[in-house]
Formats: C-alpha cells, sequence, structure tokens
C-alpha cells in the first residue's frame, strides 16, 4: 500500500462541507456523482470562483474517480478529472491554476433539479439528477441520500460513507465496503462520538471524500475523529472485510 499523501488535506475549519449528491446516465452508464463547493476558502484554489472537489463512479465499475473543477457565475460547472497518487486520488496543488489555461472535459450546466451536459472526450451526453445535500456552513443540516464514495483506489473494494446528523451535528454515520466484482454492501460499520474526548467521525479533513482512508490491510480503513472546534484529532481503524 503506497504511503499517505496529503497534497491538499488540512484540518476542516467551520462552513467548508457544502456537498450535493446526484445520480443518472453519462451515455449508457449509470454514475453516481458528489460535488463539494469551497466557496474559494481553499488556500490553493481561485479568489475569483467557487472551487469544487468531488468524486464519481460507474454504477457497473465501482472504482471511484476524483475531479477538481470550479462553479462559473451562471452556475456552470467546469471539471477536471484527478490523476491517481498512489493508493489516494488526490488533487496536486497546482491543479487549480493549471484550469485557467487547459479547458475540462467535463461541462454540466443547471436543469430542473439536477444538471446536464457534456461528458470527457467523446463529449458523452449527461443527465444527472439531485438525489441529496449536506451543508454545515451555517447550520448542520441533511436532505435526501448521503452516500459519498471515499478517495480510495481499491481493488477489492469500493468505501462509501454514510453521513447524516447526530444530535444536530454533521458527521460520518456510517463505512460500508462494496465489493468491486458483487456491488453488494459485504460490511457496514456504525459510528459514532468517542464519549472521552467528544470527538467525532469525518470531520478531521475539509475534503469530506478523505474523511477515511485505506491501511495496509484490504478492507480496514483509518477514519478521521476531531471536535468542534477542530482543536483535538483522532483516527480509529475500521474493520470492513468479511469474516471468512
Amino acid at each position: 500500500m503506497a504511503a499517505l499523501v496529503c497534497a491538499v488535506s488540512l484540518p476542516a475549519t467551520a462552513g467548508w462541507f457544502d456537498v450535493s449528491n446526484y445520480e443518472g446516465k453519462v451515455g449508457a452508464k449509470t454514475v453516481h456523482l458528489s460535488i463539494q463547493t469551497l466557496n474559494g476558502a481553499h488556500p490553493d484554489g481561485p479568489k475569483d470562483s467557487r472551487f469544487v472537489i468531488g468524486s464519481f463512479y460507474d454504477e457497473a465499475e465501482r472504482r471511484p474517480k476524483a475531479f477538481h473543477g470550479k462553479r462559473l457565475a451562471d452556475g456552470r460547472l467546469q471539471l477536471c478529472e484527478t490523476e491517481h497518487v498512489g493508493d489516494f486520488i488526490i488533487p496536486q496543488r497546482d491543479s487549480w491554476l493549471q484550469m485557467k489555461e487547459e479547458p475540462c472535459l467535463i461541462a454540466l450546466a443547471p436543469k430542473g433539479d439536477g444538471l446536464a451536459g457534456r461528458w470527457g472526450k467523446a463529449g458523452e451526453a449527461a443527465t444527472l439528477t439531485l438525489v441529496g445535500t449536506m451543508n454545515n456552513v451555517t447550520q448542520d443540516r441533511v436532505t435526501g441520500k448521503m452516500d459519498i464514495p471515499l478517495w480510495v483506489d481499491d481493488e477489492k473494494y469500493m468505501y462509501v460513507g454514510t453521513w447524516g446528523l447526530n444530535k444536530g451535528r454533521l458527521m460520518l454515520r456510517a463505512l460500508s465496503a462494496i465489493g468491486v466484482a458483487s456491488g453488494k454492501r459485504e460490511r457496514t460499520a456504525t459510528l459514532d462520538c468517542m464519549e472521552e474526548t467528544e470527538v467525532c467521525p469525518g470531520l478531521l479533513y475539509t475534503e469530506v471524500y478523505l474523511a477515511g482512508r485505506t491501511e495496509r490491510t484490504p478492507g480496514e480503513v483509518s477514519v478521521g475523529y476531531s471536535d468542534a472546534d477542530r482543536q483535538q484529532a483522532e483516527h480509529d481503524t475500521i474493520v470492513l472485510h468479511p469474516v471468512r
């Protein structure tokens, strides 16, 4: 397993979780798309646009890919697929600046309750419907379905975090290992805050897709915990591989 890479990972600060989930079609493929908007707050992002990152996967392949991009003033999205970095799919720090010079190959625009546009070099038609949102910019809230794939490249499993409210606070409530070959949820772990330190799961890093990271053993994920003020941080290894 490759060493941990923290190209853009920073301790989370209040108000950075603004995430929307979509499901729909790209060409003939059924896809799941998750977009996190950082609202120009990221120190390495452009200050004149709304910087976004995200994760998407084809339902038939179940291998999440990462992207970064920007939301234009009229709501249109320009997205670039991000290269893999070892076992983690993390954008490089200079990617945001390069975007001003190189066009991205994913172009989406708001349409009804979702997004529509063109995807990739082939320009496949994309039609996506909004299925859930979560936000803690002013008040912690969740609507709809918030299953978010992690930025982890694993041959056996796709790791998906389920987000929700616990005592009014947004956090990672469960983590599932979905078999890449089978498409089945082979194991799910329910998560909660640690009573002694009051740190809660999924809140350590700004990027929601880095809420958990793979350990050396397949099926084991290290989840970052943090308190409300981001002053305390802990990690806990969650065992998700099936018991044989």
